[in-house]
């Protein structure tokens, strides 16, 4: 049961729930390597302690882009940043940052991957 859970979270982080988009074309490894990136940042700022908030600010405006639209972008970077914090319990303070930091990266980008290549 635990599993589904985790494999429902990730579908919903790379869900597009806007109902307008621009048709953009881009290759799945470049976009996957770009929620690899801030599902990176997002842990680092947990893992530092940053507040929730603030990690979403910081997030949505820094210059990675997963969408030309910026609603669409701000949702997007908002779940990742909501998975890194509340919905994968396995990835404590306690345990090693790097580590962490490090699995929750390649797990986002993993599912992006089966998803979209």
């Amino acid at each position: 049961m635990k599993i589904k859970k985790i494999v429902l979270c990730l579908i919903l982080i790379y869900m597009n729930t806007s109902s307008y988009s621009e048709p953009t074309i881009v290759e799945p490894e470049s976009y996957c390597e770009i929620v690899k990136k801030i599902a990176y940042n997002a842990q680092s700022y947990r893992q530092n302690g940053a507040k929730y908030e603030v990690t979403i600010k910081k997030l949505q405006a820094a210059p990675e882009k997963l969408s030309a639209s910026k609603r669409e972008n701000n949702e997007l970077v908002f779940r990742i940043v909501q998975y890194a914090y509340y919905i994968f319990p396995e990835y404590t303070n306690d345990e090693l940052k790097n580590n962490a930091i490090e699995k929750y990266a390649i797990r986002s980008y993993s599912e992006c991957l089966k998803k979209y290549g």
